[in-house]
């Protein structure tokens, strides 16, 4: 486990821990993304969007699903935050250059890293 990877998996117990979402975390989800369903269609679309090659307005992607869907939230935030793989391509025959992937990649976890750290104690 890379030290990176150790900091955004502190970072997601922190979360939890910190946001008393514990038992609300899909633990399976996280490690299989494409397994979550919204039944909000915006949401959906906004959720598939964080994964696109070239994502749009990250900030208000993950702002817009923190307000439509709050239960689901941390497991959102936080199966974005640990995904490892490649961006979700709508057909077979899609490219993607590795280098835009990467850092666009690193753009959507640092925003979902501050929504995470602006989550208010409810206490």
């Amino acid at each position: 486990m890379t030290l990176a990877c150790w900091w955004r998996t502190a970072a997601v117990c922190t979360f939890a821990v910190a946001s008393g979402a514990a038992a609300t975390i899909d633990y399976p989800a996280i490690e299989n993304p494409h397994s979550l369903v919204l039944a909000d269609s915006g949401a959906a679309s906004r959720w598939r969007a964080l994964f696109e090659p070239t994502p749009t307005w990250v900030s208000r992607q993950i702002a817009y699903l923190s307000w439509k869907v709050p239960e689901k939230a941390p497991t959102l935030l936080s199966a974005r935050l640990l995904y490892q793989g490649d961006p979700w391509t709508r057909r077979v025959t899609d490219s993607t250059n590795e280098r835009r992937w990467n850092a666009s990649n690193i753009e959507t976890r640092s925003a979902v890293l501050r929504e995470i750290r602006w989550t208010r104690d409810p206490v």
